[in-house]
């Protein structure tokens, strides 16, 4: 991959759509349903801009901001806090990497037993377990966890967090039990208003739905029934042609 292309897509300012680009290019993983889209405005052979858009699961995130501490941005550590698909935090934890079936969560995001993006975290630090332990950390949170998690936040902020960013909150907060003088920045994934019902059964109270999630609540709901592996690839290859 070209370094000039990594240089330019470690600064934030680039996560932005290009009007006049020259090169352009959209791909989607089949498998986990990673999504990433670049544009470039190439001149003489020389990149003068970029723009991207990434929707991606929290391994792909994590895979980021890896990649850009490689490559100069100021984190000291990162923290990988998870639901009860922890492989990562096991793997961390005993130099053994086992992925599992997927279990159901609040945080559905974040239900991978077995993440595709957790290759390119090894190879960062070419497999050095020692390595990694110095940088990566592993946390993992029941939805119990989760659920009072979201509720402390009302509490003592009046802010609604979805359960993915619940869980990245109680991860930098265990962090900080043994090291205090760490400034973290836990990040959101989804609005809360994703999990309407499930987060006002637990919170007690009403809260306003964005009218960009208004405007699509109660379309028709299409859908394709695919019976295997080899079905879904058939018909994803179809449908990127």
């Amino acid at each position: 991959m070209d370094l000039k292309i990594l240089e330019i897509a470690s600064h934030t300012e680039n996560n932005k759509v290009i009007e006049n680009f020259t090169h352009k290019s959209k791909h989607k993983n089949p498998l986990c349903g990673d999504e990433m889209e670049i544009s470039l405005i190439v001149e003489n052979d020389v990149i003068k801009d970029m723009g991207y858009q990434c929707k991606s699961c929290v391994y792909c995130h994590a895979s980021v901001c890896l990649l850009s501490r490689k490559l100069g941005l100021p984190i000291k550590n990162i923290i990988s806090a998870n639901n009860i698909n922890n492989p990562v935090e096991k793997y961390i934890l005993t130099g053994k990497y086992k992925p599992q079936p997927s279990k159901r969560t609040l945080s559905n995001a974040m239900d991978v037993g077995s993440p595709s993006n957790f290759v390119r975290v090894k190879e960062l630090f070419e497999s050095n377990l020692d390595t990694i332990r110095k940088v990566l950390y592993g946390y993992s949170f029941s939805d119990t966890q989760t659920v009072e998690a979201i509720k402390e936040l009302i509490d003592t902020y009046k802010y609604i967090c979805d359960p993915h960013g619940a869980i990245g909150y109680l991860g930098a907060k265990k962090h900080l039990i043994n090291n205090p003088e760490s400034e973290i920045i836990f990040l959101e994934t989804a609005h809360h208003s994703k999990f309407h019902e499930e987060t006002k059964s637990f919170i007690n109270q009403e809260f306003e739905i964005p009218i960009q999630l208004k405007n699509i609540i109660g379309k028709e709901c299409n859908s394709v029934s695919i019976k295997d592996f080899k079905e879904f690839r058939e018909y994803i290859e179809l449908t990127i042609r």
